[in-house]
């Protein structure tokens, strides 16, 4: 599936698309240039971290040929996954984001999940924010703030 979220002309268009083994260097460039020190990732462990996270069903956010953003569900258990999504600084509050989780979204129902979680820092209420606009639902506070989604009733 691919979805332009810029549509104001082909040249702009930012293509959503399934993660491929071709992408790992500009991914992991993206994430080293990570303005919040790879979301509290010291950079010496983004390499396994970002292995870990390609486990799951990955999806990137292309802008001529820049990798301006990447979202995975990583299973837990039979029915639910984990969600982490990441727009790079400067590519943010144009719907790339929005249009990453949807994605994930639909992939997950596809799969069968009942529902999807993720965990945001107790401060990113911009992060926050974005989550229950989508649907997702706080559960607690541990280390951080929880959330889910529910894909069915």
């Amino acid at each position: 599936m691919i979805c332009r979220v810029l549509p104001e002309d082909k040249r702009n268009a930012v293509k959503i698309r399934p993660y491929q083994e071709s992408d790992w260097k500009k991914l992991r460039d993206m994430y080293l240039e990570c303005d919040e020190i790879c979301m509290c990732i010291p950079s010496d462990y983004v390499d396994v971290w970002l292995r870990c996270m390609l486990d799951g069903h990955s999806v990137v956010a292309e802008l001529k040929g820049k990798i301006v953003g990447h979202a995975t569900v990583t299973p837990i258990g039979e029915e639910e996954a984990s969600l982490c999504v990441y727009v790079r600084k400067g590519y943010r509050g144009r719907g790339i984001g929005t249009e990453l989780v949807k994605f994930l979204i639909d992939r997950c129902r596809e799969m069968g999940f009942r529902r999807i979680r993720i965990v945001t820092e107790k401060g990113n209420v911009k992060a926050i924010n974005f989550f229950k606009k989508l649907g997702f639902r706080f559960i607690g506070a541990g280390y951080g703030y929880e959330m889910v989604l529910p894909l069915r009733t």
